[in-house]
C-alpha cells in the first residue's frame, strides 16, 4: 500500500500570494501540483476547491500523516453548472471554499459560473456507528 503525501504551501510572488497543494500518491506514482483554495473544519479535515479539475476534494484528518485520505466532495470532472449529489454537481471553476460554523456545509464561489454554491456536506454511518466524511450535495 502506498502512502499519500500532501503538502499546502503559500506562495509569494511579488504583492500576490496563492496558495499551493501538492499531492503524491506513492502507490501510483502520481503527483499533482495545483493552485487551490482551501478550508479547515473543527476536525482538522480539508477542503479543496480545485478549479482545475471543476471539483471540490476532502483531506481526511487521521491520527498521523501516514493515514490522512483523499476524498472527491463534489463535482465531475467536467465544467457546468448542475446541482445534485457529489458525483452529479459540476462546476465551473470552484475558486474559493468556506466552511460553515456548524461544519454541516461549503460554500463555494464558482467563479466562471457567477455564483456562490452550497454544499450540504452527507456524512455516512458506518459499521462502528461513527459519521464519517462522505459526498456533498451542491445547490445555489
Amino acid at each position: 500500500m502506498g502512502e499519500l503525501v500532501c503538502v499546502f504551501q503559500l506562495v509569494r510572488e511579488h504583492e500576490h500570494v496563492q496558495s499551493v497543494l501538492s499531492v503524491h500518491d506513492s502507490a501510483h506514482g502520481i503527483t499533482v501540483c495545483v493552485q487551490v483554495s482551501v478550508a479547515v473544519d473543527q476536525e482538522d479535515n480539508i477542503y479543496v476547491a480545485d478549479a482545475r479539475a471543476h471539483a471540490i476534494f476532502v483531506i481526511t484528518a487521521a491520527d498521523n500523516a501516514h493515514n490522512a485520505s483523499l476524498a472527491l466532495v463534489a463535482g465531475d470532472g467536467i465544467a457546468g453548472v448542475i446541482d445534485g449529489p457529489g458525483y452529479q454537481a459540476r462546476f465551473v471553476e470552484p475558486y474559493a471554499v468556506a466552511v460553515s460554523p456548524d461544519g454541516q456545509s461549503l460554500m463555494v464561489a464558482d467563479k466562471r459560473a457567477c455564483l456562490v454554491r452550497h454544499i450540504r456536506l452527507v456524512r455516512p454511518v458506518g459499521s462502528d456507528g461513527e459519521r464519517g466524511k462522505g459526498a456533498g450535495d451542491a445547490g445555489t
